[in-house]
């Protein structure tokens, strides 16, 4: 039996630079930071991360990838984003929130740049104030 990586850790691709897509699935992720995906830097173009149980979507997360165009976190359990998650991203054309388990935060998928931006609008305003309501 293997060990599922609960967390992005630099090491687990520091033999691939050069990497442009990633997809970790089922690994119980429960966290990523930018920190964690700065060793990718500019030249990730698509980071798919569903079906695992990420709650928190931290300010600046995708700052050391200003070229993503593709980002998939379905199937996790978000409750917060935080404003500028998804700031300096403007060749995402791509967006998938779907199905978060045990959320009402958000839901939803965006194929193109107009409906990006609108659900990330969308977004960032039910998930900040689900997670201000939730510490009331």
């Amino acid at each position: 039996e293997y060990k599922k990586a609960q967390k992005l850790s630099q090491t687990h691709f520091e033999f691939l630079p050069n990497l442009n897509h990633v997809i970790i699935t089922r690994s119980k992720m429960v966290e990523i930071h930018s920190s964690d995906l700065q060793q990718f830097g500019e030249n990730l173009e698509s980071l798919a991360i569903p079906f695992n149980e990420i709650e928190i979507l931290e300010a600046d997360l995708f700052q050391f990838n200003p070229n993503l165009k593709m980002i998939e976190l379905s199937y996790n359990k978000l409750k917060h984003i935080e404003d500028g998650t998804f700031s300096g991203l403007e060749k995402l054309r791509y967006l998938d929130l779907e199905n978060q388990e045990q959320s009402t935060c958000i839901g939803g998928s965006a194929k193109n740049r107009s409906e990006v931006i609108a659900l990330i609008k969308k977004a960032e305003l039910q998930c900040k104030d689900l997670s201000l309501n939730q510490q009331a």
